[in-house]
């Protein structure tokens, strides 16, 4: 789905793995009426925005894990 960020913050230290550092993580109020907490993909720091329009992704972690993330929408 998508959604509007809400609120974020710029991840730097500690790291956490997988997460490169800078990292974006962003709520974001998805159109179908909840409330969803993700890393945000394919953006830098310095270009989001509240308000930014943003799609809801999957993907598996190394480790086998599923996890989802948030991608700008002009990339979903």
């Amino acid at each position: 789905g998508g959604g509007t960020i809400y609120s974020y913050v710029v991840h730097y230290h500690p790291p956490i793995p997988p997460f490169a550092t800078p990292h974006v993580i962003a709520v974001a109020d998805m159109d179908e009426g909840v409330r969803v907490t993700a890393a945000l993909d394919f953006c830098a720091p310095e270009d989001v925005a509240i308000g930014m329009r943003v799609g809801l992704t999957f993907a598996q972690g190394e480790d086998g894990f599923l996890l989802h993330h948030f991608v700008p929408e002009t990339r979903a």
